[in-house]
């Protein structure tokens, strides 16, 4: 049975089960597919939070790994928070054989971030990774048999669900496609994740929009900030619509025609909340990637429904709220 919690908090590990908020439309299991990432090479190290979409896969922003993993890093999964803790170390090496970060080929051109390309996925192989299990509480420890006896407790209930979604994640990836421009019907919900536990930013204005020349969503910032990067940006139920990009020293973005030529640029502004689409490039690049490994359990992908956005004839050639002209109107 879904829970429906507060607004502001998703899931508190090890804790009791909130009372239920008939104003709440998104639940625990909504957010059970993400986890914090930790990236680090020999010099510099990131935080990041990213999306499991396969058993193998976890999905996340280019620019979280890019230029951190060119040569090489570690990645620290935080695969399970709270009374008992789980996190797996995924060994990325330059070489064919130890490759675990890809990159979204379209990302960079030149000196420039595409911030509509700045995806990246991370092969998890369980079979080849390191894992740690412990009693956080205890401060101990735990194989992987004492670990999953634990998880039996009643009192743990809670983390038993989000070990299981981790292990078996069935979280569909919404994607669009053609030039039509669409209006989301449904609000949206990103994660905040730390040390404690899961919790959530929610948007509270039917204002987001998917311009296909910019190839981006863009609507009202409802609290995403830097240190969310990675994480799926999410439709009641679940459903991944896109990924939390980077934005930090961006003044403008680039608008496109079909041919992927520059016809005009857009303002940036630090109301606005952008993030990158699952249109035909992105999936094509997850897809593709994926098949590398011949993995019989690959993502899952479904076309946005009417239900999830409708086509809108708003142009973002002006401000969706506003309607006042960008300064380069297209």
């Amino acid at each position: 049975m879904r829970k429906n919690l507060f607004v502001s908090m998703v899931f508190l590990l090890g804790a009791a089960a909130l009372p239920a908020q008939e104003e709440s439309v998104f639940f625990a299991e909504d957010f059970l597919n993400q986890s914090i990432i930790f990236i680090q090479n020999s010099k510099e190290n990131a935080k990041c939070q990213a999306l499991r979409i396969a058993p193998y896969w976890y999905l996340t922003a280019a620019h979280c790994v890019a230029p951190l993993c060119d040569k090489g890093c570690d990645i620290s999964v935080e695969l399970l928070q709270g009374e008992l803790a789980a996190s797996a170390v995924v060994r990325h090496t330059t070489d064919r054989a130890g490759r675990k970060v890809f990159v979204h080929p379209d990302y960079l051109s030149g000196n420039k971030k595409n911030i509509h390309r700045d995806m990246a996925l991370v092969r998890f192989a369980p079979s080849l990774d390191e894992y740690y299990f412990a009693d956080f509480r205890a401060g101990e420890r735990l194989d992987y048999k004492t670990f999953m006896q634990r998880l039996q407790e009643p009192s743990l209930m809670e983390q038993k669900l989000q070990w299981d979604a981790l292990t078996s994640p069935k979280v569909v990836l919404r994607t669009v496609s053609g030039m039509a421009n669409r209006h989301l019907r449904q609000p949206l919900a990103v994660p905040v994740l730390n040390g404690e536990g899961i919790f959530f930013r929610q948007s509270q204005k039917d204002d987001f929009y998917y311009f296909a020349d910019l190839r981006l969503y863009t609507g009202s910032n409802f609290g995403v900030e830097q240190g969310m990067s990675g994480s799926g940006v999410i439709f009641p139920g679940g459903d991944a619509v896109g990924v939390v990009s980077g934005l930090v020293g961006i003044t403008e973005l680039d608008a496109y025609n079909e041919e992927g030529e520059v016809v005009a640029s857009v303002p940036y502004s630090l109301d606005k909340f952008y993030f990158a689409p699952f249109d035909s490039r992105n999936v094509r690049f997850i897809r593709s990637t994926v098949h590398l490994f011949h993995d019989k359990k690959g993502p899952v992908f479904r076309s946005i429904t009417s239900q999830q956005a409708a086509v809108t004839e708003q142009s973002s050639a002006a401000d969706p709220l506003s309607g006042k002209p960008f300064s380069m109107p297209l």
